[in-house]
């Protein structure tokens, strides 16, 4: 039996304001808004000379363990008071209330026995987000009301949970915008070894709305479609 799966978008996106703006982020479960997690200013929380020390003390980590690795060294175990530190950097990014949504998602995830799909979709301008190591966030993952540093975990070290990262409006579906006259190329697949397809009533709508002259010089129902229209698009420009 398949196991359910919850979606949790944190939609970061800046907004223009007499005081330089700011990143409203709010929280959307599923299909269902669930709450608001923001505005915070980004002066107090997006400044973007935090994101760049963030960044830089990730990449000199990186750096170090693949130079290590190029000259055949064995790689020493990694410094967790360090690596801790970082985490907790990243997660201090993102407002309380995300936080705590973060959790109260993994706890659930546990209890369900589900699986949980987090996605950072920012807009054009807070793409910077995406550079930030979000796979490295630890957040107190605690049942307990009393919480101290014993009880930060990392969040993505799950195999139930994914994390994504998306800008708005990439790869969405656009009308296009047709600039030169188009001709009409019509294939249809005549399958060897197999019952014969009925194209008769397609053609004939096609005639309808094109007229004959038009079908009858883009059709094509014979074998090697695909060579076939490739020898009609040279032949055509």
């Amino acid at each position: 039996m398949a196991r359910s799966l919850e979606r949790l978008v944190i939609a970061v996106r800046r907004v223009a304001d007499d005081q330089g703006g700011y990143a409203q982020v709010t929280l959307h479960r599923q299909r269902r808004w669930a709450g608001g997690g923001g505005p915070f200013r980004q002066r107090d929380q997006l400044q973007p000379i935090a994101i760049y020390e963030l960044q830089r003390s990730y990449d000199a980590l990186l750096k170090k363990l693949l130079a290590l690795a190029a000259a055949g060294t064995p790689i020493p175990p990694l410094d967790q008071q360090r690596l801790l530190e970082l985490s907790t950097r990243v997660a201090a990014i993102l407002p309380d209330t995300v936080r705590q949504s973060l959790v109260q998602a993994r706890l659930r995830t546990e209890d369900r026995r589900s699986r949980l799909q987090i996605t950072l979709q920012v807009d054009e301008q807070s793409r910077d987000l995406l550079v930030i190591p979000w796979e490295l966030i630890t957040l107190p993952l605690s049942r307990s009301d009393q919480i101290d540093d014993r009880d930060q975990q990392f969040l993505l070290l799950n195999a139930d949970i994914a994390f994504v990262r998306q800008v708005r409006g990439i790869g969405r579906n656009r009308s296009p915008e047709i600039t030169q006259s188009l001709r009409f190329v019509g294939l249809a697949a005549t399958p060897t070894g197999a019952q014969a397809i009925d194209i008769d009533p397609v053609r004939m709508a096609l005639r309808d709305a094109l007229g004959e002259p038009t079908i009858a010089n883009g059709w094509y129902a014979g074998s090697d479609t695909l060579g076939a229209f490739h020898r009609l698009v040279r032949e055509r420009n």
